[in-house]
């Protein structure tokens, strides 16, 4: 209520506004109003705050795909603690959420020379991840950034989107690591186990 009073006092008035909601059945009173305008911000709206720009910031620097559990995995490895259910909460006041895969249908203009996937459905039981991979990348860019003008516009977004899936996308079947920081991992496991070895 106090927002809503806030939002439209300029062209009623407090006094007004609160009149007309007390016959609505909302008792507000015009001093309660004031009273919550200058009352210091709490600590947890001061940090609300701050999360929310952390979180929309994630977000944004991950196409606009990380869910919930993304964004908070994302906001630990920076060092930024904060509970899941805080995340979601958040996330849910921000009206953002995640990318998911389903019913939302958007296509390429078939004018640009793009071809849709010469498979069938249901035929790629020797190449899952392949496909595993390929609808992840429709969900997280085709679908999502589109309308695609040009093949140009569409090759250019792949390869930046293969840079970022690569580099900095968190992969939860790997312990919410980027495939290169894992991949480095075990080359430096291996040399570590293979100095070792001559050791011994």
């Amino acid at each position: 209520m106090i927002g809503y009073i806030g939002r439209h006092k300029e062209l009623f008035g407090v006094e007004p506004i609160c009149a007309v909601l007390r016959q609505a059945s909302v008792s507000i009173a015009p001093s309660t109003y004031y009273a919550a305008k200058s009352r210091p911000v709490s600590d947890r709206a001061q940090r609300d705050q701050r999360l929310s720009a952390e979180i929309m910031r994630v977000w944004k620097d991950n196409y606009e795909v990380y869910g919930v559990r993304k964004v908070w995995q994302a906001l630990r490895r920076q060092a930024v603690q904060v509970a899941r259910c805080t995340v979601e909460r958040l996330m849910r006041q921000l009206g953002i959420a995640g990318a998911t895969r389903g019913k939302t249908r958007r296509t390429t203009i078939p004018a640009t020379g793009i071809d849709a996937s010469i498979g069938s459905v249901g035929d790629a039981y020797d190449n899952a991840l392949a496909e595993s991979t390929i609808g992840l990348y429709k969900t997280e860019l085709i679908t999502r950034r589109g309308p695609w003008c040009t093949r140009d516009q569409v090759e250019y977004a792949t390869l930046e989107y293969i840079d970022w899936y690569n580099n900095r996308r968190l992969h939860g079947q790997i312990g919410h690591l980027p495939p290169t920081e894992l991949e480095a991992a075990y080359y430096r496991e291996l040399r570590c186990v293979k100095e070792l070895g001559q050791v011994l």
